[in-house]
């Protein structure tokens, strides 16, 4: 199936929660076009210019079509600098003379800024906050995202709390949307701190061959896709819960009986690394736990493991 032949909209346009998520994942996962992951494990290749305009959601796709994909401007159009990550930046914009070589990371990033700039500047499909009115934080980035001051603020923000707790828009599920944009940045910072330590010299020396480098960095990073479409996945499987459980309260109070039946009548539990199943013994309130415990959880606690000096050396 050839890509141009899929009929699709920018991501911005997305309609409900859950076609939102399974966008991300599909641009991001191996399917039927050679996606992010794959592009890059195969052919080193980065996409370098991943925005609102170039992740795409497939309308009305056959079944065995990805629900999205990314689109892969000319060479000679300029990436937008609003999501672009850091190490991106650090030259153009503030002039380092020693930065870490580009790669999947820097691709990832541009992810998490998209979804971070979704999850809070829009209130709900097509309904967006007005500049004034946006977090500081994020505000300063996106609109004037070429400016020194933006490009430390995006810096400090990546290399220390992030920015989800507290932003993002209610309509999102609130904890769901909240824990994802939290261990997706949890695993930039935890991989970036170790990318920082790779480029240490004595630490190159250890290593060994270079074969062996490779395998080690192949490894790592099947790992960090796996972790990071692991946690889409179970945030997929959260919002749809979430989902059903909002239709049938609706359709309980149409029907007079809203007070009488409880509105938390589909249940899970989580039983594995990224599918949480359904279980009658865990209340849909639950799922605030479960995507604490479960998205990133390792990668929250690496962070904290990281020795000082190479958080000191990013800067």
């Amino acid at each position: 199936m050839a890509r141009s032949t899929l009929a699709s909209k920018t991501i911005g346009q997305f309609d409900s929660r859950g076609q939102l998520l399974r966008a991300f994942y599909a641009a991001i996962s191996p399917n039927l076009f050679i996606e992010h992951r794959d592009l890059w494990l195969h052919s080193g290749i980065l996409h370098g210019n991943i925005n609102l305009s170039t992740i795409h959601i497939s309308n009305g796709a056959a079944a065995d079509a990805p629900q999205g994909f990314l689109v892969y401007p000319h060479h000679t159009t300029q990436p937008d600098p609003t999501f672009q990550s850091v190490m991106s930046l650090s030259s153009s914009v503030l002039h380092r003379k020693r930065i870490l070589p580009t790669d999947y990371l820097d691709d990832l990033e541009s992810f998490y800024y998209v979804l971070a700039y979704i999850s809070i500047a829009y209130t709900s499909p097509h309904a967006f906050l007005p500049p004034h009115s946006l977090p500081p934080s994020l505000a300063m980035w996106a609109g004037d995202p070429t400016s020194r001051e933006s490009v430390l603020e995006k810096e400090a923000m990546l290399f220390g709390f992030g920015m989800g707790v507290g932003n993002v828009a209610p309509w999102f599920c609130g904890f769901i949307f909240e824990e994802l944009l939290d261990g997706f940045h949890a695993m930039l910072k935890c991989m970036y701190l170790r990318k920082v330590d790779d480029e240490d010299v004595e630490h190159a020396r250890e290593v060994g061959s270079e074969e062996e480098e490779g395998n080690r960095r192949k490894e790592e990073t099947l790992m960090v896709y796996e972790r990071v479409l692991g946690s889409f996945e179970l945030a997929i499987d959260c919002v749809e819960i979430y989902e059903a459980d909002e239709e049938r309260t609706a359709a309980t109070q149409e029907d007079g009986h809203g007070e009488e039946e409880e509105a938390s009548t589909y249940r899970r539990i989580d039983v594995g690394p990224s599918r949480p199943q359904r279980h009658p013994d865990v209340d849909l309130l639950d799922l605030e736990k479960i995507m604490a415990s479960r998205i990133f959880g390792e990668e929250m606690a690496a962070v904290d493991k990281i020795p000082v000096r190479a958080e000191i050396a990013v800067f």
